[in-house]
This record gives structure tokens, C-alpha cells and sequence, in this order.
């Protein structure tokens, strides 16, 4: 009880949630062990549903050994309070844990079938989840970071090793020691940066190195796995523009676009919806941002980039709660929308709103991620009347 009281005075939030993802991605260490046991029993050429099973064990390890290390280290910074996480915290824990579990399937089912390329379904090699956003940096935070870059560049080591051995990697092995190189060192630096009493700034540079040697060392563990992500051609972002008509007033304006399409019947029929959508574009001051993203989400839809998002049982995860009532998408390829830049197996919806308005608020057009759960709420937002939220 006393802890709950100190957490809720300090503004953190329950972990119970996370540890179970932490626990559950413990699993990685049992696939690792089964990967090098692979490794040794094959004979001759690789099959690509191996390499294949390696770059995703790779990317769950790391995912993993970030999360476990910003728990710990918040644990370690604040034993009054373990079991809670400053809400800044719980966010960038539950964007790398929540990927884990889907590596890890894509890792088993390489195992499984020799014949699995992830090249055709991921873009490769897949980059971290986005960093949360905070000024200045919880020092927990950067030492989390640090503790995490130490444990990888032991398994990137490793990897580097086995890399070696392959002789497909040969004209390679200049690369990954570069890399290996710059992410050791950067890591090492921004250890030797961090002290008590430390500056803003020299927060955002130790912060910068660590994320750098981080990335360093995701990238690194997939290209020392898959000798053909050497050649992967860099991934361009996708420009896209809203059609001039589809704009409120225009011949082919859709009120209902942003609304996923397999709900729309539902809420045509529903009157209180109806409002809610033509108050939504009568209030939004720039529909044409608002349907350029849209495009942008439509585009990446029929490109294959993402996909409507499944609970972890396998069903549609549905839409959004909020008016205009989107659909939850799942991240399938690195996907850059709205500016944002979305790894594989992140979830998001586009929220539009302005109900905000009548409390003096802006209008509300962002990406919001995941991951979501399903619900049996339901919210109108009406600017024009706060909040409107049925069960």
C-alpha cells in the first residue's frame, strides 16, 4: 500500500502489465540457444527460413534487453516504488515489449520452414520502435540505455563471429566491424559522459550517442544474420497528396473516409454520429492536412507497408473509440506517415478531432500508437458539446 501511495505521488503507473510482457519475452533466450543449435546441426548452405528466423530472434533480443534494462534501471533509481514506472518510462517500455512477441513468432516459424523469406513480408533490416519524446531525459533512462548497449555488444560479438565463418560474409566483414566499432564506442563514450550533476546538454549528447549506438547495434545483428540486407536498397519515404476533390465541398469528398471501412454502415445509421462526423470537418481548419495524411495511410495500406491490426488471439482488432472512428492498423514494413516514422509490428490509428475547440483547445490531427485493446466505449466528440462517451 505504501508503495502505491509513493508511486501515485511520483505520478507512476502500475508495471504489471510490462513485467507480464517481460516475462513472456524471456522466451528469447530459449530461441537464441535453439538458433546455435540449428546453426550446428545444418550442413552445407543455409536455408533462408533460418536466416530468416535469425534476423527476427535478433530483433526480439534486443527489444527485449531494452525493455528488461529500462525497468531495472528505474527499479535501481527508485527502489521505493518498484512495480510502477513514470509514465515516460512505461511508454517507450511497452513500444519495444510489444514487439518482441511478434519476432519471436516470425523467428519460430523460420525455424519451421526452411523455406520462409522475411524480405518478402518486412522490410530489412527493420529499424527500433521511435523514441518517447522527454526534455531532459530521466538520468534512468540513459542509464538504462547504457546498460542495455553493454549487454548487446557482448551478443553483437558474437554474431560478428559467427558472421566471420560464413563465407558469404567475407566482402562484409569490413562493414560490420566499422559498425561493431561505432556502436562499442559510442556506447563506451556516453557511459564515460554520464555523472551526477550533469548538464542539459550533456544529457541530449549522451542521449544521442546511446540512441545511435543502439540503432547501430539493431541494424548490425541483422546484417550479420543476412548476408542480402548488405544490398537492400534504402527505403525512401512514400510522397503522397490528397486529391483536390476528395476535399469538403469537391466531387469526390467522402465524409465518412476516415471512418474504417468495414463500420461505416454502422455509424451512417446511428443520427448522433452523423453530427458528429459534419462537425468534425466543419470545424477542421485544414482538411486537405488531414486528408493528405489519410492518403499517406491509404497508400501504405494498398502498398502492403500495414495492415489492420489483430488482437494477440488472432481476431480484428476493430476501430478507434473516437469519432471519426478509424481503423487500427499493424505496421507490417518501415512506414513513414505523417512525418512519423512506424517499425514493424507497432500499432496505430489516425486521430482527428476537435473537441478540444470549445475548451480553447487546437484541433487534433496525430497518429496515435498502440497497443491497443479492444473496448466497448464509445465517444462522439463533439465540439460543440465536450465530452459524449456511451458504454
Amino acid at each position: 500500500m505504501w508503495t502505491r501511495v509513493v508511486a501515485a505521488l511520483h505520478g507512476e503507473v502500475s508495471a504489471a502489465t510490462w513485467e507480464a510482457y517481460r516475462d513472456a519475452g524471456q522466451a528469447v533466450f530459449d530461441v537464441l540457444a535453439e538458433n546455435e543449435e540449428q546453426r550446428k546441426a545444418e550442413v552445407g548452405e543455409q536455408s533462408v527460413g533460418a536466416v530468416s528466423g535469425r534476423v527476427a530472434t535478433w530483433n526480439a533480443l534486443v527489444l527485449q534487453l531494452l525493455g528488461e534494462a529500462l525497468m531495472d534501471a528505474d527499479y535501481a533509481a527508485d527502489p521505493k516504488t518498484v512495480g510502477f514506472l513514470p509514465k515516460v518510462t512505461a511508454e517507450q517500455v511497452g513500444r519495444v515489449l510489444t514487439q518482441v512477441e511478434p519476432w519471436l513468432a516470425l523467428a519460430r516459424q523460420g525455424q519451421a520452414d526452411p523455406s520462409l523469406d522475411l524480405t518478402t513480408t518486412v522490410h530489412l533490416p527493420a529499424v527500433l520502435p521511435a523514441w518517447v519524446k522527454v526534455e531532459p531525459c530521466p538520468p534512468a533512462h540513459l542509464a538504462a540505455m547504457i546498460a542495455a548497449s553493454a549487454r548487446i555488444a557482448g551478443y553483437a560479438e558474437a554474431a560478428l563471429a559467427d558472421a566471420a565463418a560464413d563465407p558469404r560474409q567475407a566482402e562484409h566483414l569490413p562493414q560490420l566491424r566499422q559498425m561493431w566499432a561505432e556502436a562499442d564506442t559510442a556506447g563506451r563514450y556516453a557511459e564515460a559522459l554520464l555523472r551526477p550533476g550533469a548538464s542539459q546538454e550533456l544529457h541530449e549528447a549522451i542521449e544521442d550517442k546511446l540512441r545511435r549506438a543502439l540503432e547501430v547495434w539493431y541494424r548490425l545483428g541483422q546484417l550479420a544474420a543476412d548476408p542480402r540486407l548488405h544490398n537492400q536498397a534504402a527505403r525512401h519515404d512514400r510522397t503522397v497528396l490528397a486529391d483536390p476533390s476528395t476535399l469538403p465541398g469537391g466531387s469526390g469528398f467522402d465524409p465518412w473516409c476516415l471512418t474504417a471501412p468495414n463500420s461505416r454502415d454502422k455509424w451512417r445509421a446511428d443520427p448522433r454520429a452523423r453530427r458528429a462526423i459534419d462537425l468534425l470537418w466543419a470545424y477542421d481548419p485544414a482538411p486537405a492536412a488531414t486528408l493528405t495524411i489519410q492518403a499517406e495511410i491509404d497508400a501504405a495500406f494498398a502498398a502492403g507497408d500495414i495492415v489492420y491490426a489483430r488482437t494477440r488471439g488472432g481476431q480484428p482488432l476493430g476501430h478507434y473509440f473516437c469519432c471519426p472512428w478509424g481503423a487500427t492498423y499493424e505496421v507490417r514494413r518501415q512506414v513513414r506517415i505523417a512525418g512519423k516514422r512506424l517499425a514493424p509490428h507497432e500499432q496505430f490509428v489516425f486521430d482527428v478531432s476537435g473537441e478540444e475547440l470549445a475548451e480553447g483547445g487546437k484541433f487534433i490531427r496525430r497518429l496515435v500508437r498502440g497497443p491497443f485493446e479492444p473496448t466497448k466505449k464509445i465517444d462522439y466528440c463533439d465540439p460543440e458539446g465536450g465530452h459524449d462517451d456511451d458504454d
